[in-house]
């Protein structure tokens, strides 16, 4: 006779739905708790590359007067203007048409670009420096590196040139405009034996400016409200909506001379990026960011500081005027 079989239950244990319903929702409230936190970290982790940026580029400024014996200007007449070279060679300030941008280069290890690369004529070298981004140009809170292709004619140095190019965009502008203008026959020279005579043109009065003055160069003993207490960079405003396209302030890029793509102004109040789906306008000319509390600047100590962004107006005025023999608290 065979034994009985007998049936063994294993019991085994499982989560309930009710179980498994909490375990989620406890995992949510912590992943909702925690992203604020590494949203923040990451922030501060750009806020801190955005000022890395502002610092080489003070640096830079510095570096440029121990060589040129005076600051960047902030170039010019005008943005039609390719950066000028004489026999091949980049021309020095102060008879370097390309703004503040395009002068630091040497001083940034962005030399080869600064000599137009391989090109053979000055036009096309001008075409090649303006068409490549910078790293240390760009704030990462807003944007990576980005260019925008578009045609434009330039004055010089081939009159008429009307071609299709890219034009490597920036996120940080000098302190360099003032309220007063003037009107009437200037001459600049070029530099290569040439005096190109401008009639009718608004030539900015540079009293009160920042460093970078139009076509013309800055020396420390300009700066009497003193360096430590000067600034000369800063991350400029921008329309979020039209960061990748050709948008009036932001096309010609980092190279331009006197034009808002590089030149702000500090008496007005700051503001942070906005998004306007309606306008590709810029705001150009005030300083501002992406970043939610304030804006990254530069002195021309080299030292860097994140302004607020409720900052009072006179304050931030003086702040970024030279000589205007005015006092501020920094905040």
């Amino acid at each position: 006779m065979s034994p009985i079989a007998k049936s063994v239950r294993v019991r085994t244990s499982a989560f309930t739905l009710v179980e498994l319903l909490v375990v989620i929702a406890i995992i949510g409230i912590l992943i909702a708790l925690l992203l604020p936190a590494i949203q923040a970290a990451r922030e501060a982790g750009r806020r801190t590359q955005c000022g890395n940026n502002l610092r080489q580029l003070g640096v830079a400024f510095q570096t440029h007067l121990d060589a040129i014996r005076i600051y960047p200007t902030a170039g010019g007449p005008n943005h039609e203007f390719l950066p000028s070279f004489a026999s091949g060679k980049p021309q020095p300030a102060p008879y370097q048409h390309a703004g503040w941008g395009y002068q630091v280069l040497p001083y940034i290890e962005e030399t080869a670009i600064w000599r137009g690369g391989s090109a053979t004529t000055d036009a096309e070298r001008g075409l090649y420096a303006i068409g490549q981004p910078i790293g240390a140009m760009f704030c990462p809170s807003r944007r990576p590196p980005t260019t925008t292709t578009f045609s434009k004619n330039y004055l010089h140095p081939a009159p008429g040139i009307n071609k299709s190019a890219p034009h490597a965009k920036n996120d940080y502008a000098a302190s360099s405009l003032s309220t007063t203008s003037i009107n009437g026959n200037k001459s600049m020279p070029e530099g290569v034996g040439i005096v190109i005579n401008i009639n009718a043109w608004n030539f900015t009065n540079p009293t009160g400016a920042g460093v970078s003055k139009r076509t013309q160069g800055i020396r420390p003993k300009h700066v009497t409200d003193g360096i430590s207490k000067t600034l000369i960079l800063g991350e400029k405003r921008m329309n979020r909506q039209y960061l990748d396209q050709n948008t009036p302030n932001d096309n010609e890029g980092y190279a331009c001379g006197w034009n808002h793509d590089t030149v702000r102004h500090t008496v007005n109040d700051l503001k942070p990026d906005f998004d306007d789906p309606n306008s590709g306008i810029t705001d150009g000319d005030r300083f501002g960011s992406s970043h939610p509390t304030g804006i990254m600047v530069v002195f021309a100590d080299t030292s860097t500081m994140m302004i607020p962004y409720e900052i009072e107006t006179l304050g931030l005025r003086r702040m970024g005027e030279r000589a205007d023999g005015g006092q501020f608290q920094l905040p």
